[in-house]
């Protein structure tokens, strides 16, 4: 993994930090949960995962982001 890899996932990491807020699709959000998966063999194919609650309604949901490199 290349360092430039590295270091544009823990930017995007640090754009939602626990308690922080974030707008998708026009709907309010505030992170309860952020990080990386780190499951117990292999390699995870989610760079980052956020559970979010929706501001509105209260409501739970995840997001699981991806970071794909051009020449993979």
């Amino acid at each position: 993994m290349s360092k430039t890899y590295i270091k544009f996932e823990q930017i995007t990491a640090s754009k939602f930090p626990v308690r922080g807020n974030f707008t998708f699709s026009n709907e309010a959000y505030v992170v309860l949960k952020s990080g990386k998966p780190r499951p117990e063999a292999g390699e995870c194919k989610t760079d980052l995962y956020i559970l979010a609650r929706q501001v509105k309604t209260n409501k739970k949901k995840e997001f699981k982001i991806s970071i794909k490199k051009e020449n993979y």
